[in-house]
């Protein structure tokens, strides 16, 4: 933690965060100092002197770093080039947003000043001055023609009178002060709201001596409002003599007039000094952004410098430790100064370079270890009993061990590095099984397949391949061969072995019978009247004949299932032959109920229709029998398209509201002679097994979680 702080506490560093910490202050109080562009406040010229010194040290900065870069490019340094491209990418960077600002800046400064001081917005204050004024001599107008008739009413009044008569025309007339002074500036009488003897106007500073009445507007020093003062010359008659005196009446204006007045005169003389101030105000605006432009531009040049030698500083020790490692130096370890995505990037070059030494040295030993691996393999494919053959990724015989030549009974010397698709022979077998191998492999089925065929006519083989990554990344396919001859013989054997066990355990039952009933004849016989042993002998005989029956159908049951299929495949719809086969029992008995969900979209396949009927009779039969003793008598069947396991298939279901199979009878209920029904062969579910797969289907049992038995049927689809 310590370090990264004195990182930050060199020297330069700290002295880059003071100059622009002395930039930003300068230009914020610039800005201050120009928010009112009608003066230049106190110390402007200060705050011009400290920029241009700052100016003066940029460029001092600039020209140093410049120097220095243009020495280490000619001197052809290690980095050089990096930091001459990142400080033209950053001075790019910035010139041009700067630049683009500065000119609209001017340009909007400009366009404001000018339309803020446009003729329209001076006719527009001119005409609202002219118009303010109109009004005040109007009313000025008026107020003379009233002091006029004021001085008339007052013509012959005496001097004792002369207060309360002034009076009276001030409270008619709202006037705030009415007085009446000779030439010479003697108060003859006087009426204020003030209550007050002394006049608000100075007399001394009126024109007394003016032959004609003269007004003059001026504020009230408390109210702050304009006021209209008329002065009326007139002869007044006291007793005989004639005497001139002059009437000075004192007329308030509305307050809000008076406002309104104000601010119009204010607002006008402002513009007629600003647009006075325009050029000077333009020139002001024009260097304050200039001198901001330049700070702004050398800031960027010298932060661009300080920026790219801090970039390139950490990658020309990367650039030192790549050598070292291209030389073969692989232990070489650099120095992290930051930790920042370049210093993240020397540490990443230490690891690197720390794990390329240890891979150097896992290498050597693996390829120890596979020179070891390579003939312990060599020794264990010569020794096992299974044939290996082994592809490359263009299906080239690349490996074999003796025991696939034993097996296959040839001599793959022959066809070693030669493309099995290829191969030219004349033993047609076993270019009929590396044709076999090639279209497995190709089907889509390379990464694990498995198949048994008969070869060389007398021979079973089982072949196995799996796909696998060979050296140099390449997908390759290995193929194991293995004989299984006698253990399909020895599986035929057992399996008939058990399928005669059972039918001979299935023929004794009605021999039993029959045995029986003839001994009984025998001794009834020899014991019994002929009229009584007429009964006896139809009784035995029915006997007999009966279990006969049931012996001739096991045996042709058996004969059913154990001999070849001979599958005859035509293109059927599926969907027309189960109607056709389940239209014989709908509505043949009353109490038995059928639903049918039946896709009438299902694809034409290839079945053998015979088959296919005889599958379905079976099954629904077995229903049938299954559910006689249920409360409810049910049976479904549907017929629909799905794909499971990316593979495209329609399945047939059949269910039905019987009990169901006994648990213990799921695994081995399409085996020959299991079967939990009193009556039957037991071969009825292993014919339809053998049905099924004659189609290459599967045929599944199961119980419902409600109760009943289910048969599902699942046929591929193309």
């Amino acid at each position: 933690m310590a370090t990264p702080v004195l990182r930050l506490l060199r020297p330069s560093t700290v002295s880059m965060a003071l100059l622009t910490l002395l930039i930003v202050t300068s230009l914020f109080f610039l800005a201050q100092a120009r928010q009112d562009a009608n003066e230049i406040k106190p110390g402007y010229l200060l705050l011009f002197a400290v920029i241009l010194f700052e100016l003066f040290i940029l460029i001092i900065l600039v020209g140093k770093g410049l120097f220095r870069l243009i020495r280490q490019y000619r001197n052809q340094s290690v980095g050089s080039r990096l930091t001459l491209r990142l400080f033209l990418i950053f001075i790019s960077l910035s010139l041009i947003p700067v630049a683009i600002v500065y000119l609209f800046s001017l340009q909007f400064i400009f366009k404001g000043i000018d339309s803020r001081l446009g003729s329209e917005v001076g006719d527009t204050l001119q005409s609202a001055f002219n118009l303010s004024q109109s009004v005040l001599d109007n009313r000025s107008h008026e107020a003379i023609q009233k002091a006029k008739g004021f001085a008339a009413s007052l013509h012959s009044v005496s001097d004792s009178e002369l207060p309360s008569r002034l009076r009276q025309i001030r409270d008619r007339e709202l006037l705030d002060e009415i007085l009446l002074v000779t030439t010479d500036g003697r108060i003859l009488a006087i009426s204020s709201d003030r209550d007050s003897l002394v006049p608000s106007t100075r007399i001394t500073d009126l024109p007394l001596s003016s032959p004609e009445p003269r007004f003059d507007i001026f504020e009230d020093s408390e109210s702050k409002n304009l006021e209209i003062r008329t002065l009326v010359p007139f002869q007044r008659q006291t007793g005989l003599h004639q005497s001139r005196v002059i009437l000075i009446s004192v007329f308030p204006v509305n307050p809000r007039f008076s406002q309104l007045i104000k601010e119009i005169q204010a607002t006008f003389s402002n513009y007629k000094r600003i647009l006075f101030l325009r050029p000077v105000m333009k020139t002001s605006f024009t260097v304050t952004l200039s001198l901001v432009l330049l700070l702004c531009v050398l800031a960027a040049i010298w932060t661009a410098f300080y920026a790219a030698r801090r970039i390139v500083s950490p990658l020309r020790v990367l650039a030192i430790g790549t050598r070292a490692v291209a030389a073969g130096h692989y232990e070489k370890q650099l120095p992290q100064t930051s930790h920042d995505e370049v210093g993240l990037l020397v540490s990443s070059f230490n690891k690197m370079s720390k794990k390329i030494a240890q891979a150097r040295d896992e290498a050597q030993q693996h390829q120890i270890e596979v020179e070891q691996q390579r003939g312990y393999l060599e020794a264990v494919l010569l020794n096992i009993s299974s044939g290996v053959i082994v592809l490359d990724e263009h299906m080239v015989l690349n490996t074999y061990n003796s025991a696939a030549e034993k097996i296959l009974d040839c001599n793959l010397k022959q066809f070693h590095h030669t493309a099995i698709h290829r191969i030219e022979t004349g033993d047609e077998d076993i270019r009929q099984l590396f044709t076999l191998f090639y279209q497995r492999i190709k089907s889509g089925d390379a990464a694990s397949w498995h198949m048994e065929l008969q070869y060389r006519g007398n021979k079973n083989i089982a072949c196995r391949g799996t796909s696998l990554m060979l050296h140099g990344g390449q997908q390759g396919h290995v193929i194991s061969i293995n004989d299984i001859t006698a253990v399909i013989q020895a599986q035929k054997n057992a399996a008939w072995s058990e399928v005669a066990e059972r039918l001979a355990h299935e023929i004794k039952n009605p021999l039993t019978p029959i045995q029986l009933s003839a001994e009984r004849l025998n001794r009834k016989y020899s014991n019994t009247s002929p009229e009584k042993f007429l009964p006896i002998l139809k009784r035995s005989t029915h006997t007999i004949i009966q279990q006969v029956d049931a012996l001739k159908e096991m045996i042709n049951a058996f004969n059913e299932y154990a001999r070849p299929p001979k599958v005859s495949l035509q293109k059927v719809a599926p969907s027309r032959l189960i109607h056709e086969v389940m239209d014989l029992y709908v509505g043949h008995r009353e109490d038995i109920r059928y639903e049918l969900h039946i896709d009438e979209n299902l694809p034409d396949m290839q079945l053998d229709s015979g088959r296919i009927r005889q599958l379905l009779h079976n099954l629904i039969k077995n229903s049938i029998e299954a559910i006689k003793d249920s409360p409810e008598k049910r049976i479904s069947l549907t017929a629909c398209r799905e794909t499971v396991e990316g593979q495209e298939q329609i399945t047939l279901r059949i269910t039905d509201t019987g009990p169901g199979f006994r648990k213990d009878m799921l695994d081995s209920i399409f085996d020959p002679y299991i079967t939990d029904k009193p009556k039957g062969s037991g071969l009825g579910l292993a014919i339809a097994k053998k049905i099924v797969e004659e189609h290459n289907g599967r045929i599944i049992a199961s119980n419902l979680p409600t109760g009943g038995a289910c048969i599902s049927i699942h046929f591929p689809v193309g």
